[in-house]
């Protein structure tokens, strides 16, 4: 799968704490995490405090639900470390989805594994337990 989305993007680096984009940005674009680690945060309104969502790693993809939504970016994603990433356009993402609806599958997959575990660590947090 990545080699043929490797032909659709764009390979961008983006060196430690630098963001990849801020919440509220609007989202043109998914990016497929090639090497380094990033956090998915969002910001406390109350004190501004990061409030770390998902650490991801080579493999997965983000920036994609809203991009998916045509919303603005609900959280914001900074590099770990050096970070190598696959930079895909809304119109190249969608042209190759309806060529190859079998990678629609793959991109449904990972999003419903986020909201189970979302659901699972929201369930901890109510019963005081750290993390799930």
């Amino acid at each position: 799968m990545l080699s043929d989305l490797k032909k659709l993007g764009t390979v961008i680096t983006v060196p430690q704490d630098e963001l990849f984009f801020s919440e509220g940005e609007y989202g043109e674009c998914l990016y497929i995490l090639l090497s380094g680690s990033v956090d998915v945060y969002k910001s406390s309104p109350l004190d501004n405090e990061k409030c770390v969502l998902a650490t991801l790693r080579p493999g997965d993809i983000f920036g994609e639900m809203a991009m998916i939504r045509d919303e603005n970016r609900n959280a914001s994603v900074i590099a770990n470390e050096d970070t190598t990433a696959l930079k895909i356009s809304k119109d190249k993402f969608q042209a190759f989805v309806s060529l190859e609806p079998r990678y629609a599958i793959g991109l449904m997959k990972t999003l419903s594994d986020r909201v189970l575990r979302m659901k699972n660590r929201i369930i901890a947090q109510e019963k005081g337990e750290e993390h799930a």
